[in-house]
Order: structure tokens, then sequence, then C-alpha cells
């Protein structure tokens, strides 16, 4: 297992990869969706972050 650990390496293609996957599948948090002129959903994954936007908190 060591000897397949070090010859493990990442290229920048798949590092891209991972990031873009990790920001389109949110886990938790807040998804905001642009729907028209103006309008904007908010999905909350979450009632910590409903309540800290509603506190007004950042």
């Amino acid at each position: 297992m060591e000897e397949d650990l070090a010859n493990l390496r990442l290229v920048d293609d798949e590092e891209e990869a991972i990031q873009e996957d990790a920001t389109t599948h949110p886990i938790g948090g807040i998804c905001i969706t642009d729907i028209g002129e103006k309008w904007y959903l908010f999905q909350f994954f979450h009632e910590v972050d409903i309540a800290r936007v509603l506190a007004g908190t950042p």
C-alpha cells in the first residue's frame, strides 16, 4: 500500500474537476440561483443558516 501512495500524484485537471464537483453539489450551507431579472432563489440546507440571514449576521 505504501508503494501505491508513494506513486500517487494529482494532475491539475483532476484537481479542478474535484473543485467544480464540490461547488455544484453543496453538502450544506446555501445555494443561490439566478432565476430571472433581479430574481434569486435561495436554498438553505440548515436551519442555522436561515437564522443567521434573518438575524443579519454574515
